[in-house]
């Protein structure tokens, strides 16, 4: 187990494991993924070789209701996977102007159990459409600047 800072100024209890990208991914190869012990759905990955190379990312099979990458079988075949099926799909969180971005153009497909990942080019299903956000009742006398802000990953 590890501490890992969060931008609130507390630690975080993580449990980590190394991966190692068979694409250099920022300019590595070996990363450490951090994950919240507690169950929350925080999870990093850190440089080894350049730890201020850090990123946080998302599940996105259990973030994003209806959302779902089926990876080529070339790219499951390259990091050790017979198929899709048995992939861990990661979505990149980005800082943006009003918040965060969740990247759903450039998955992080991961083999959970030989470590091994890479990051492949999604293209769009037609079927799968983002999810209408409407602003709660209970916010709509409040800043509305707050409840944006709280959307913007989602854009």
């Amino acid at each position: 187990m590890v501490s890992y800072p969060t931008s609130a100024g507390a630690d975080i209890s993580c449990r980590f494991r190394l991966l190692r990208a068979i694409a250099p991914l920022a300019g590595s190869a070996e990363y450490e993924l951090l994950e919240d012990s507690s169950g929350s759905s925080a999870i990093w990955i850190k440089s080894v070789e350049q730890p201020e190379a850090a990123f946080q990312l998302i599940d996105a099979g259990g973030c994003i209701p209806g959302f779902c990458i089926e990876p080529d079988a070339a790219a499951c075949e390259s990091i050790g996977l017979s198929g899709h099926a048995d992939a861990r799909i990661m979505l990149l969180v980005e800082p943006s102007p009003t918040g965060m971005r969740v990247n759903f153009s450039c998955p992080l497909i991961l083999n959970p159990k030989t470590g091994l990942a890479t990051q492949v080019q999604a293209t769009a299903s037609p079927q799968w459409q983002p999810p209408t956000l409407r602003e709660p009742a209970h916010l709509r006398s409040r800043s509305r600047s707050r409840w944006q802000a709280s959307l913007a990953f989602m854009a």
